[in-house]
């Protein structure tokens, strides 16, 4: 669910442009970069929004995440390419 479908999108003043962020997750499997991005007010927002789609893609995270071993990650970029933050989650069963 982008930022804009959550009501995250906030109207710059008149002439100007919000900056745009791009969300690049890497679950393991094959995920596509997101090369469409959302236009929020500020880094900030754009933390808070990688925050709110990480706990939503836990949520709906599969059994195998737990098999894997491998981390679910989230990259978010600006515009230029400069990285605003990096979220990871790991997963580990106990054995036995």
């Amino acid at each position: 669910m982008r930022a804009t479908e959550r009501g995250l999108r906030i109207n710059p003043p008149a002439g100007e442009t919000m900056p745009r962020y791009f969300f690049h997750v890497d679950d393991g499997q094959d995920c596509p970069d997101d090369d469409q991005g959302t236009e929020l007010a500020g880094k900030e927002e754009a933390q808070t929004e990688a925050m709110n789609a990480a706990c939503s893609m836990i949520s709906e995270v599969d059994k195998e995440f737990w098999r894997r071993g491998k981390p679910l990650t989230m990259h978010v970029v600006d515009d230029a390419g400069r990285t605003v933050c990096d979220l990871s989650l790991t997963a580990s069963i106990s054995p036995g």
